[in-house]
């Protein structure tokens, strides 16, 4: 049995013979239902396909009725009855891999995509092509469909779109520019503001030495954008106009056997991350990241790194950037969604930064944001990039921020959970002691730290595996050579103005206040008052006594518990019966500080 959606409906039996289900909603079923092959699809997601939110009152039996007469067509079309499975909650239909032609077209694109990858031109375009092949016109024939099958036909023909493009990029690198002519010709006169066409229109056109026609069609494109949208050309097509009036040599074509995959289509490939860094006792986190990017199959990658404040996730997200960074070739972003002076980044502004990165102009870029998210999916799409976003506070902030089509990815850096359901979720856990002492040696030197064996350990056990604080101590004691380690380790006082110390200043504790305030700053006010009250404890605390201390309900104790876990700041234990929650043990001194330093704040 064969099921082909990517086009006119059918269905082809054992025997080669072609049915079509007659009724409308019945093939929106099945179509549903293969799609999701071996998944559950629930009642309510075929109520809501076949009459969205107005189903009439016979609903229920109307879709019993669908699934019967889908029952008899795959038996007369298989002589079998066990395709299509009943469960507590919907139906299962079980077929072979190779049956839906929606789902060999997807694994034929993959396959093409990882020789373009690889290099290997002629399988890279033969393979593209032949997944191309298998659609026969609008998917299911563009008939009416719900909201579910119109999702996922912008999907698929998003995807048919990249795997397009990325055949005719794998056929110039291989010089077959003069073949492509008509057939980019006949797109452009389907889409004539379509960037992405164009620009391989005219690539080929001028290799193929038709110089003016190149031109001709640059100005064609200038003036329905400036008619229809009163926009110009985007800044890569203006640079490869420049590069066609001025015979830039770039463009010519330079046959070679070892010819990779041709870069962004627009030739801008951002790279912002930081410059790596070295650090110890994170390989098994770094290996992590590692796994989940090498488990991608379909989408983007989303890994979360999650931690205590000063646990070293930036630097961890670095470190990851770069390990993967050569899996994504056309670019990396990087982004800081909180200031230090603790405001949120908007995802607004963070787009701009990355469409002007990524070769967009000024005038180009909207200033909704929903349409810059729509712009930078649509780049994304196309290419393969990497975005590193640091400090998110919250999950809205990232949401318009992901990458569209399926080979990007993303490392979010979070100093909270953010229940942004991702891909996998990387702890950013206090260094062992052993990371630590590996730590201070590597920034301090062996002969640094010589025989004082005594005071490097007091001042790993005065970090509790922070980072941020062991970071700090070594960056004092190499600002000032001449001091015995055992002097930064002098306990610190405070003067009488609130937050500033006296010359003599423990550079550990201080940075730990600091990280904390940046994170207790970002709590609600409901959090930060029973922060305030809840860190003179010296043990655990159940949401009830909680309640009885915040004078409070036991359920607006357990949620503002619950947020000071979600920041990271108190650790929960499962008992008997209940949760016991405690301040992480890093913090208390600083915490106390911290508290004695401002005014209780005042919930609600």
């Amino acid at each position: 049995m064969k099921i082909r959606i990517l086009g006119p409906f059918q269905v082809t039996t054992s025997t080669g013979a072609d049915i079509t289900p007659s009724a409308p909603k019945l093939r929106a079923v099945l179509a549903l239902l293969a799609l999701n092959a071996d998944t559950v699809v629930r009642i309510d997601q075929l109520m809501s396909e076949l009459w969205e939110d107005n189903p009439p009152r016979s609903a229920s039996t109307t879709l019993q009725t669908y699934i019967y007469q889908l029952r008899k067509l795959l038996r007369n079309t298989s002589q079998s009855d066990d395709f299509l499975e009943t469960t507590q909650t919907g139906y299962i239909l079980r077929i072979p891999t190779d049956t839906l032609d929606a789902k060999i077209f997807e694994d034929r694109v993959a396959a093409g995509r990882e020789h373009l990858n690889a290099g290997n031109l002629n399988h890279a375009a033969a393979g593209l092509a032949a997944a191309l092949e298998m659609w026969r016109g609008p998917m299911l024939g563009a008939a009416s469909m719900g909201p579910i099958l119109q999702a996922e036909t912008v999907r698929l023909e998003e995807l048919r779109k990249t795997a397009l493009e990325q055949r005719f990029d794998a056929d110039l690198e291989l010089g077959r520019h003069r073949q492509l002519i008509g057939e980019l010709a006949a797109l452009v006169a389907e889409n004539p503001m379509d960037e992405g066409i164009r620009y391989r229109q005219m690539l080929a056109m001028y290799r193929s030495g038709r110089r003016v026609e190149a031109l001709t069609s640059y100005q064609q494109l200038r003036t329905v954008l400036s008619e229809e949208l009163g926009l110009e050309p985007c800044m890569e097509l203006q640079k490869l106009h420049l590069c066609i009036l001025g015979e830039d040599p770039v463009l010519d074509y330079v046959e070679s056997s070892n010819a990779g995959r041709m870069g962004t289509l627009l030739g801008v490939r951002p790279r912002q991350l930081p410059p790596d860094v070295a650090l110890v006792g994170r390989d098994a986190q770094i290996r992590e990241v590692e796994r989940i990017f090498g488990t991608r199959d379909s989408g983007s990658v989303v890994v979360e790194i999650s931690g205590a404040p000063g646990a070293g996730k930036t630097s961890l997200a670095i470190r990851a950037g770069h390990a993967v960074k050569d899996d994504f070739p056309d670019g990396q972003l990087w982004a800081e969604l909180c200031t230090a002076d603790g405001e949120l980044v908007t995802a607004g502004e963070v787009l701009g930064d990355f469409l002007r990165a990524a070769g967009f102009a000024d005038s180009r870029i909207p200033n909704d944001t929903n349409m810059r998210a729509r712009m930078f999916r649509s780049w994304t799409a196309t290419n393969r990039v990497l975005i590193v976003l640091d400090d998110v506070v919250r999950a809205d902030q990232v949401l318009p921020l992901l990458p569209g089509g399926t080979g990007s990815g993303v490392i979010v850096v979070s100093r909270r959970v953010l229940g942004l359901r991702p891909t996998g979720v990387v702890r950013a856990t206090p260094l062992t002691r052993r990371a630590s002492s590996r730590m201070l040696a590597n920034l301090l030197g062996a002969d640094r730290i010589g025989d004082d064996i005594a005071a490097a350990t007091r001042i790993i056990e005065s970090c509790e595996g922070n980072a941020a604080v062991l970071q700090a101590i070594c960056d004092t004691l190499l600002q000032r050579p001449h001091w015995p380690l055992d002097r930064v380790l002098e306990e610190a006082t405070l003067d009488t103005v609130p937050g500033h110390f006296s010359p003599t200043r423990q550079p550990g504790r201080e940075v730990l206040l600091k990280i904390l305030g940046r994170t207790h700053d970002l709590l609600s006010a409901a959090a930060q008052s029973a922060f305030h009250t809840l860190v003179v404890l010296d043990g655990p605390v159940s949401k009830l006594m909680a309640a009885q201390m915040l004078c409070a309900t036991n359920d607006y104790a357990e949620a503002v518990l619950e947020e000071l876990v979600e920041f990271h700041l108190f650790d929960v234990t499962p008992t008997v019966g209940e949760f016991m929650y405690e301040l992480a043990g890093m913090f208390r001194g600083a915490a106390t500080a911290l508290v004695g330093m401002q005014e209780i704040p005042r919930a609600g």
